[in-house]
Formats: structure tokens, C-alpha cells, sequence
């Protein structure tokens, strides 16, 4: 026989090869069928327990529907943080009359309402279910309409309502960052206070340049206690990465069940058995709650929402074992781009500037 093998030395190769692949079929397939024991929750709802009233939290008052539409001039006079405050006092003044159109329609009348009735209450604490966002957005709307009425009384020359109003959205903004249920109501809380800190500051300036009466003096007064009490570095996330790992540990069971929505954020075959181990799943995401954990006491804000953390994908032949799970936790690290540490150290600086106005200094 001329070149080649023997027949049955290729045979014997041949039984190799097909060996040797239904070998690593079976590693690969028993790496994944065969689930490891899932460890204990790190934490259950009851840790997440709020002892409030709902007749003393406003709360629920602000987190429903509304049709509320503002108009762009006015959205482009809450949003520009960085506006000279003359300078945006000078447009504002421009706006008046469209402002005052804006408040009497009937969605910013009824937004109007809502918040005067959550102010009148002394609790705002996110009781969220889990996994719900309960409409926190629908707040960051109406907590809009709040600033225009704070700058239409203030261009009215109703400073002592206006500084009441803010007193109360400063408040209202503390205690909603101390109860946050999750990170999107965290940050749309931080952008609130910011929001409501900046107008302060704003009406500091203004105040401090005309004459005031005793009613705006003792509602200035009030501003300033409320602002004084706000301590940045106090915050505590760890009420924020106890309801992440909850909602995270329920989507977990999902995604064992077979959830389509899951499986199409993870961009993973209806079909997961073998590529799905919950309870080594279940193992990393304590490791990195856990982490998580200790971050948020140590304040570090941006590694307790998991920005820090490295992809379970950087891992060699991530795909080899449990790829379902390690996509889903790569699916819980955010962008660092949020820059979440940065804007806490604006509003300290809002805060810092605002109490460094004359017209408040001297309270």
C-alpha cells in the first residue's frame, strides 16, 4: 500500500478523535447540568421593611400617571445648572408671562395639587415594591412643576412662598436619596436635589440684592435650616444594594424559568439547561453584593452600584461553564460613565455655595 495510514491505525485515530469530543461534550454538558448548591440570600424583603404610615407619606401621592408636558423655553430655564444665576434671572423675568400661562393649564394645576398634598405630609420615604420603578419618573415630572412655581412666585414677588417651597422640596429630595429602592430612584432622586438646591441658591441670589419682609426673612430662615441638615457624605446606599441584589435574585428564578425578556437581555436560546447554573450564579452575585455592600458604607458610591466591577466574560473560556449566568451578571455591572461620585461632589458644592450667601449666611 502506497502512503497514507494503515486501515487500522486511521480506524484507531478516528475512535480517538470522536472520543476525545464526546469526552469534552461531556465535561462541557455536565460543567452546566450538573448545578452547584446555591448558597443562602444574602439578604429577604424583610430587610427592606419600612415602618410608615401611608397616611404619613406623601409619597404615593407624587409616583402616579400624569400628562405633564412642559414646554421646551421652560424645561432648557430648570435644566441649565450651570446658568449665571443673573443671567437666569434675567430670562426668567422675560418668561414670566409664558410661565404663568404654563402653571394655570390644567396638568400643571393638578401636578400642583399632588405635590401640596405630599408636602403637607411629614413622611417621603420610597416604598417601591421591588423589581417596580413605581413610576419614580412620574416624580421627576412633577418635581419639575414644583421649581417653575418656585420661579414664578419668585418673579411674582412672592420670595417667602417661594422659599417655603423649596424649603419643601429640599426635604422631600433628603428623605427620598435616604429610602431609595434601587439605583434608577437613587439617581433620579440626586437629580432632584440637585435640581431643587440649584433654584435655592438661585433665590439666594435674588433675595440678596432687594429688601425683605418679615415673612421672607422667617422662610429664608427655614430654607436655611433645611440645607444646613443635608449631609452629602452621610448618604447611605446600602438600603439601595440590598433591594439591587432582591430584585436581582428574582430575576435569577426567571431566568431558570425560562423568562423570554431575560433571555432576550442576555441574548440567550429559549432553551438554557445546559448553559444555566443558578446556583454558581447565585454564588458570584453574593461575592459582588457583598462587595457592593461594603462600598456603599464606606460611601464609595460609584463601586456600590457595581461600576468598578470586571465582567465574568474577561474570564478564559468564560462560555465553557454557566455562560447564561455569566451573562446576566455582566448585565448588572453599569456604565462607570455615569460619573455618579462626581455629581455627589456638585451638589456638596451647591450646598456649600448656597450657605455662603449673604442673605443666608447671616441666619
Amino acid at each position: 500500500m502506497r502512503g497514507g495510514s494503515p486501515p487500522g491505525r486511521r480506524v484507531r485515530a478516528g475512535a480517538l478523535v470522536v472520543g476525545a469530543g464526546l469526552l469534552l461534550g461531556g465535561v462541557f454538558v455536565g460543567a452546566n447540568v450538573c448545578s452547584a448548591d446555591g448558597p443562602p440570600p444574602l439578604w429577604t424583603a424583610e430587610d427592606l421593611d419600612t415602618e410608615v404610615a401611608d397616611s404619613d407619606n406623601g409619597w404615593s401621592l407624587v409616583v402616579t400617571a400624569n400628562d405633564v408636558e412642559i414646554p421646551e423655553p421652560l424645561r432648557a430655564l430648570i435644566e441649565a445648572s450651570d446658568h449665571e444665576a443673573e443671567q437666569f434671572w434675567a430670562d426668567a423675568d422675560q418668561q414670566a408671562e409664558a410661565l404663568r400661562a404654563f402653571l394655570a393649564t390644567g396638568t400643571a394645576r393638578d401636578a400642583s395639587e399632588r405635590f401640596d398634598l405630599a408636602r403637607s405630609r411629614p413622611e417621603f420615604v420610597d416604598v417601591c415594591p421591588l423589581g417596580d420603578p413605581c413610576l419614580v419618573v412620574e416624580w421627576r415630572d412633577l418635581h419639575r412643576v414644583a421649581v417653575l412655581r418656585a420661579i414664578g412666585l419668585a418673579t411674582a414677588g412672592d420670595a417667602a412662598d417661594a422659599s417655603l417651597l423649596l424649603r419643601d422640596l429640599i426635604r422631600m429630595d433628603v428623605a427620598h436619596l435616604d429610602s431609595a429602592r434601587g439605583a434608577f430612584s437613587f439617581l433620579v432622586a440626586r437629580a432632584n436635589l440637585q435640581e431643587a438646591l440649584t433654584q435655592a441658591d438661585r433665590l439666594a441670589l435674588r433675595l440678596g440684592q432687594r429688601e425683605r419682609s418679615a415673612a421672607t426673612s422667617a422662610a429664608l430662615t427655614e430654607l436655611a435650616q433645611v440645607v444646613r441638615a443635608v449631609d452629602i457624605e452621610a448618604i447611605n446606599l446600602q438600603r439601595v444594594v440590598i433591594t439591587e441584589y432582591l430584585f436581582h435574585v428574582r430575576a435569577l428564578e426567571r431566568l431558570e424559568g425560562g423568562d423570554a425578556e431575560l433571555l432576550d437581555r442576555v441574548d440567550s436560546p429559549r432553551a438554557i439547561g445546559w448553559a444555566f447554573d443558578r446556583g454558581q450564579t447565585l454564588h458570584s452575585l453574593n461575592e459582588r453584593f457583598e462587595a457592593r455592600y461594603q462600598a456603599a458604607a464606606a460611601h464609595d458610591t460609584a463601586a456600590a452600584l457595581g461600576a468598578s466591577e470586571d465582567s465574568p466574560k474577561q474570564q478564559f473560556m468564560w462560555w465553557l461553564r454557566n455562560p447564561v449566568g455569566k451573562l446576566y451578571l455582566d448585565a448588572t455591572i453599569i456604565d462607570s460613565d455615569w460619573k455618579i461620585d462626581a455629581n455627589l461632589e456638585e451638589l456638596g458644592r451647591t450646598q456649600t455655595r448656597l450657605l455662603a450667601r449673604p442673605v443666608l449666611a447671616q441666619l
